[in-house]
Parts: structure tokens; C-alpha cells; sequence
């Protein structure tokens, strides 16, 4: 009997696998189920035909042996193909992670320059304000400016109109609240480093 052999050359399978220029993974697939089904279909043929032989153990146990290679053979060969598709999978989930992770810090640092940008046109906006309503920005916070009030302080110490005149007193007048405010201020503060700085009272 002639022997029947199935092995398809591995650097055939791998470079099919590897996709060079070779048939798709599915098809390998395909063609090995297909050789897999042939050799169970040829060696029950050959077991049936071990029955009208004199030597029907010898006969049965050599096409026992054949099979047991030839399926060995496609096992391997489908192990490979399996090894391959994993690394495959393995190659595309690692791009992807990789694909996602630099997205994902491409938009983080978005986010950053854009609440960077955010924040300063906020803080140019308040500085803006504070001009406009004509809050101090020197840090002082005691005397309120307003507009006009140094023209009219010297149109009244000119002897302008009234209304220069009563200009001069309310500015004069804010200008000694925010002294007494920064006097009182101060002796607060002193208090307050008397309280620490005094000792504490000696036991008896």
C-alpha cells in the first residue's frame, strides 16, 4: 500500500501565516480541517480493508500508527498557526494601548494649555476690572482711587466753585478713615504680639 503523507513543508505555514503574500489565516485554517477530515476518512477506509487481511492486528495497528502521525502532524502545524494568530493579536492590542495612551495624553495636555489660557484671560479680565472701577492694585488696599478727585482737590485749594470745595473735604475725609483704619490696624497687631510675647505666670 502505497504510504499516504500529509506534512505540508512549517517554512510554507509560517509564511503563509505571516501573511506573505500567501492565502489568509482563515484559509490555512480551512485547509488543514480539510486534510484533518481526509485522513480520518482514508485511514477508516484502510481499517476496513485490515479485515480481509490474514494479519488483521498487524494491519490495524500500523494504520493506528500512521494515523497517530499524520494527526500529530496537523496538530502541530494548527499549534503554529494558533502561536501565530496570538502573537498577532497580542502585536494589534499592543498598538492600539499604544495608540489610545497617546491620545489620551495628547488631550490631557490640550486640557492643560487650555485652563492655562483660561487662567491668565481670567486674571488679565479681574486686573482689568480692578483699573476700571479704580481699586488700588498695589497690594495697599487703603485709599480708594477715583476719578477727577486730585483735579478737584486742586481746584479747591484754588478757591474754585463749592463743588471743588466739598470734593476736597469727602476725599480729605476718606483719606483719614483709611488712616484710622490702618492706625487701628496696627495697634491690633501689637496687641496681639503683646499677648504672645507676655510669659506665662510662674507657679506658686
Amino acid at each position: 500500500m502505497k504510504k499516504w503523507c500529509l506534512i505540508v513543508p512549517v517554512a510554507t505555514l509560517l509564511c503563509q501565516v505571516a501573511g506573505a503574500q500567501a492565502e489568509r489565516t482563515e484559509e490555512v485554517r480551512a485547509r488543514l480541517q480539510a486534510q484533518r477530515e481526509e485522513a480520518e476518512t482514508r485511514f477508516e477506509r484502510e481499517e476496513v480493508g485490515c479485515y480481509q487481511r490474514f494479519a488483521v492486528a498487524s494491519c490495524l495497528m500500523d494504520v493506528k500508527a500512521r494515523r497517530r502521525v499524520a494527526l500529530e502532524e496537523l496538530q502541530r502545524q494548527e499549534n503554529i498557526l494558533d502561536d501565530a494568530e496570538r502573537r498577532q493579536r497580542g502585536a494589534e492590542r499592543l498598538r492600539l494601548l499604544e495608540e489610545k495612551a497617546a491620545a489620551a495624553e495628547s488631550a490631557q495636555a490640550q486640557a492643560r494649555r487650555e485652563q492655562a489660557q483660561q487662567a491668565y484671560e481670567e486674571k488679565q479680565q479681574r486686573a482689568q476690572r480692578k483699573r476700571q472701577e479704580g481699586v488700588d492694585t498695589t497690594g495697599s488696599g487703603d485709599v480708594p482711587r477715583e476719578a477727577g478727585l486730585p483735579g478737584a482737590v486742586e481746584e479747591a485749594a484754588g478757591g474754585a466753585s463749592p463743588d471743588a470745595q466739598q470734593a476736597r473735604e469727602a476725599y480729605e475725609s476718606k483719606l483719614r478713615r483709611a488712616q484710622e483704619r490702618k492706625a487701628q490696624r496696627q495697634r491690633q497687631l501689637e496687641e496681639r504680639k503683646d499677648k504672645r510675647a507676655r510669659p506665662l505666670p510662674v507657679p506658686q
